[in-house]
């Protein structure tokens, strides 16, 4: 998790559940996992004027890994860090990001000019 994000961390710790989100369905609806996420993501940027259907949930996803690409992140680890299989070499070879480097790595990752919400 991002340490910008770590309200959602706190948010979470009282919660029996342990989820961010309690209300969310655990599979969503039609057992999609992260439907519930996709449909408050839509509303949301609805409330903020983004209306362009092709940006959606998965769409920050994709920037996150562009902007592990611009960061020069070795592409094993970006893998294992947005949980997609490695490739041979490195499934075979490699090792495992540690939980540290993930959290180094993410840490990175910076968006001047986006405020976002502390709580």
């Amino acid at each position: 998790m991002h340490p910008a994000l770590s309200w959602l961390a706190e948010r979470a710790a009282g919660k029996s559940s342990g989820r961010v989100w309690p209300q969310f369905n655990e599979e969503g609806p039609g057992k999609k996992a992260g439907a519930d996420a996709g449909r408050e993501f839509s509303r949301l940027k609805q409330a903020r004027g983004f209306n362009d259907r092709r940006k959606v949930f998965h769409s920050f996803r994709k920037n996150f890994v562009g902007q592990l690409e611009e960061a020069g992140i070795p592409a094993n680890e970006v893998a294992q860090l947005v949980g997609h299989e490695k490739v041979f070499t490195f499934k075979t070879y490699g090792k495992t990001v540690s939980l540290a480097r993930m959290a180094s790595i993410v840490a990175m990752i910076a968006y001047p000019g986006v405020n976002l919400p502390s709580a």
